[in-house]
Formats: C-alpha cells, structure tokens, sequence
C-alpha cells in the first residue's frame, strides 16, 4: 500500500527518498566531524594568529612543555656527568637559550602555516557549502519533477488546463 500511495502522491522513483534520507544521514555525519576538525583547527590557527602572547603560549603549550622538559633533561644530565669547573654555568645558560630560540623557530613556521592554513579552510568550507547547496536544489527540483509527474500531480495539472480552457482569450486590439 505505501508504494501504491508514494506513487499517486510522490511520483514514480522509489528509491528517491530513500535516497534523500540517506543523503541528508551522511550530510549531517560529516557534518558533526568536520565542524569539530574544522573548529579545532582554525582555532589552533586563530590562538597562533592572534598576536596577544597568552593565546599563543596557550596554542602551543604541548609543544613549550616538552622543549622545556628537553632542557630539563639536558640539564639534569649536565649537572650529573659534566665538569664542575666554571663552565657549567655557561652550559646551562646555553640550554635556556637553545630552547628559547627553538620555541622562536617554531612559533614563526606555525604562524606562517596556521595563516595560510586558515585561508584555506575558508576556501573549502564555502565551496563545500555552495556544493551542498546545489545538491540540496536539485534534490528538491527532481522531488517536485516526481510530484508533478505522479497520478495526483498529473491530476491537478489536467484540471488547471481544463479550467483554463474555459477562460476568455484577450485579444489584442
């Protein structure tokens, strides 16, 4: 019975629904997943843009905290096998510096990747979104196609032409 009253109400493609409802499932899947990917991407991107030196510190904490656990180490190490002359501290002087000027190093190549990797997740969303736009239109028009070309869309229509059959024609005059 529903594909007898599908076809009197929606037209003759059955699969079209289905195909609308599966389509709509995985739209709203990749959806979730790419909001969160693209969410934390661009605001990893935005905290290194920033400028304002917390934001910063906060994106790139991981990557602080394990220099600073590298120099750590290198220190600790120092202070147990190397000489206890005056030197040491000039080597531990130099680890801080190695690992500030490795931080320095590594800020300016991610904010020249998170600037072009922003413009770029702009890009491909709105494209995405002009996509999905499209394919939403033309869903939308093949459903209408159906509907008009079912057992009560063909109904309608013959009524309308036959009332406008009916009507005075104007003459041009």
């Amino acid at each position: 019975m529903g594909g007898f009253l599908s076809a009197i109400f929606g037209g003759s493609n059955p699969t079209l629904n289905k195909d609308v409802g599966n389509l709509g499932s995985l739209a709203g899947y990749s959806t979730g997943v790419g909001e969160k990917g693209t969410t934390a991407d661009l605001n990893y991107d935005l905290g290194l843009l920033s400028g304002d030196p917390t934001k910063v510190a906060q994106t790139i904490s991981p990557e602080i905290k394990a220099s600073q656990d590298q120099a750590q180490q290198n220190k600790n190490t120092v202070a147990q096998f190397g000489n206890r002359g005056g030197g040491m501290n000039s080597v531990m002087a130099s680890l801080d510096d190695a690992t500030r000027a490795k931080l320095l190093a590594y800020m300016g190549q991610a904010r020249s990747g998170a600037a072009a990797d922003a413009g770029r997740l702009g890009t491909s969303n709105l494209q995405m979104a002009s996509g999905d736009t499209m394919d939403q239109a033309k869903l939308a028009q093949q459903q209408f196609e159906n509907w008009k070309n079912s057992v009560l869309g063909q109904g309608i229509s013959g009524a309308v032409n036959y009332g406008e059959s009916f009507l005075p024609v104007p003459h041009g005059g």
